[in-house]
């Protein structure tokens, strides 16, 4: 790298923090340390992909062709970056799903807010990606105290220094010697981090597997964070994480993607709860990643339409579309239920479906079908919602056991939101 580039990206580095500073993007002084310390530039590839709107898919932008172009992407704000698209295999056409990223600088920066990470605490992450966030997170944590008991799954790929190189793989347990093991689903994302956590002197213990099973040889982690979103918190992570340790990650519902779950392990080790978090959207974990399209467009047919129950709606849905918070509390309510909007000459419709049922909703005149009332449960949750004073996001919490139960809140866990009977898991 030439002097004046690298001089030109720490400009960019020190001009981004100034932009977060400006935004109280740092919760505490130290946050602040870590991102000038940690080159955010050391861990993007040098190709990454830009969203399209003429072509309809992403676009690769590669620092070669577009030096400038690229780092000021790297160090835009409030942006992620995609990495890679279509789990690294698009198509001549582009990419047409992202499924790995380097995460927006806010979007880092107020999740390790709500991590609460202390130096000397041992700290899972689920979704290596770019291995930027281990990094900053080994920097946070320090050098570790030793391996903790138990056996592993998954294969670990070692980051280990003086090497020159990865140190392989091997069953079990990496080389690391940081209190931070970090867990990758797609190999080849994760030896791309590894050299990248390698060169930058960083050697956290980093394994290619299933993060839902967590990493049960290191366990047990006083801090476990996860930089894909989910609907269902998995079992594993509890059991894998102190009493009195906290559990972060981007939770969603079908109805609203925006979420974040701060759950602390209770004393008995079986459960966690806490309430919801600053909101944001991050690509979803792997193993629950939603369908491109709802159920509607498998439960949808011409004939259905004209047989369809037609009624009238009591309340406009004009809501979805204007107040989060209304949305987000639905959401809970209704898991399962998906709501597109279809701009119209008469104005916005929408459409909601569930495994077995859709409803059109366009004003207040309806078209229903399948078994369930959809129009009449989405109204029900909004009235719920309203009597209960407009409650925002952050008064709701979540309760998740470690045999896979998850129960929302409002105020406290003493008392459930309501739900009406659901056909299936969201």
């Amino acid at each position: 790298m030439t002097t004046d580039l690298a001089r030109g990206l720490d400009d960019l580095r020190a001009r981004a923090a100034a932009e977060l500073d400006a935004a109280d993007g740092f919760a505490e002084p130290w946050m602040r340390d870590l991102f000038v310390r940690v080159p955010r530039h050391a861990f993007v590839p040098e190709r990454v992909w830009e969203w399209s709107v003429e072509a309809g898919s992403y676009q690769p932008l590669d620092r070669a062709d577009d030096p400038d172009g690229w780092a000021r992407r790297v160090h835009d704000m409030t942006r992620p970056v995609v990495t890679q698209v279509d789990d690294g295999r698009p198509g001549p056409a582009g990419g047409v799903l992202s499924t790995s990223s380097i995460s927006a600088p806010d979007a880092v920066f107020a999740m390790l807010a709500a991590l609460d990470v202390r130096p000397g605490q041992r700290v899972l992450e689920i979704g290596t990606g770019t291995g930027y966030n281990a990094a900053l997170l080994c920097e946070r944590t320090g050098e570790g105290t030793g391996e903790a008991p138990g056996a592993g799954t998954g294969t670990a790929l070692g980051t280990g220094k003086g090497t020159g190189k990865s140190t392989g793989e091997a069953p079990g347990m990496g080389t690391g010697e940081w209190n931070v093991t970090t867990v990758e689903i797609d190999a080849e994302v994760a030896r791309a981090a590894a050299e990248a956590l390698r060169t930058a002197g960083y050697h956290p213990t980093l394994v290619i597997g299933d993060g839902e099973d967590g990493h049960r040889r290191k366990a047990p982690y006083d801090r476990i964070i996860s930089t894909a979103a989910l609907s269902r918190v998995p079992g594993a992570w509890i059991t894998q994480t102190r009493p009195g340790g906290l559990i972060v990650a981007p939770w969603r519902t079908t109805l609203q993607p925006r979420g974040l779950a701060v759950l602390r392990v209770t004393a008995e080790g079986n459960r966690a709860e806490g309430h919801f978090g600053h909101p944001m959207a991050f690509m979803d974990l792997r193993g629950q990643r939603r369908a491109g399209r709802s159920p509607l467009h498998a439960l949808y047919t011409p004939d259905a339409w004209e047989t369809a129950r037609r009624g009238t709606a009591d309340l406009e849905p004009d809501w979805l579309t204007d107040d989060f918070h209304a949305r987000f509390a639905v959401g809970l309510m209704l898991p399962g239920m998906y709501a597109e909007r279809q701009d119209t000459d008469a104005g916005p419709a929408w459409w909601l479906s569930t495994a077995t049922s859709w409803a059109h909703l366009a004003g207040r005149s309806v078209r229903q079908w399948g078994p369930r009332d959809l129009v009449a449960d989405l109204e029900e949750a909004y009235r719920r919602w309203s009597k209960a004073g407009e409650p925002e996001l952050y008064d709701y919490g979540l309760t998740v056991t470690a045999d896979g139960g998850q129960y929302p809140w409002l105020h406290d866990p003493e008392h459930p939101v309501w739900q009406p009977d659901t056909d299936g898991p969201p």
